[in-house]
């Protein structure tokens, strides 16, 4: 019985499976671990502190994205020996575990949003810092002689037409 059980499995078609699945669950984990060490740079240039309530968020967001990981990926195990592929005239998928790329995909989306945020922050404070100290080494007498040296070098309105 156990041996027509082992018959009917195809094994070559369940190690890719498996093989594509822990692919994309390291994907994951990379676009985790960016995440961490964009973080941990943003960290650095605004001179916070990297405590353990920061590094514990780390880690729940390892948890939680490795047992979506794994939760598709047995979604995508029961598809694959269910047959559902097959039954839905789609046997092109069989083997191809559909629904943990989708998570994976999702949760990379996720990640890239997170490191762009924190990008945007920097580069805002980048701003925000570069105007301060501007505004800190140029006086009142300086901002107004600019300005009318610029109003003085306006073109005319007849020149605007020649070439």
């Amino acid at each position: 019985m156990i041996r027509e059980l082992f018959a009917m499995i195809d094994f070559k078609a369940l190690v890719m499976l498996l093989m594509l699945c822990g692919l994309a669950c390291v994907g994951v984990f990379v676009a985790i671990f960016v995440d961490l060490a964009s973080g941990y740079k943003k960290a650095k240039f605004v001179g916070e502190s990297i405590d353990s309530d920061k590094l514990k968020r780390t880690s729940l967001k390892l948890l939680l994205n490795g047992g979506l990981c794994v939760i598709a990926s047995i979604v995508d195990l029961l598809l694959h020996f269910g047959h559902l592929w097959t039954v839905l005239h789609l046997g092109v998928l069989r083997g191809v575990p559909v629904v943990t790329f989708i998570v994976a995909v999702w949760l990379c989306a996720v990640q890239w949003v997170s490191v762009k945020e924190k990008a945007e922050d920097k580069a805002e404070r980048k701003t925000a810092e570069l105007a301060k100290q501007v505004m800190q080494t140029i006086t009142q007498e300086q901002v107004a002689a600019l300005i009318s040296k610029l109003q003085n070098n306006k073109p005319n309105d007849s020149q605007e037409g020649e070439i």
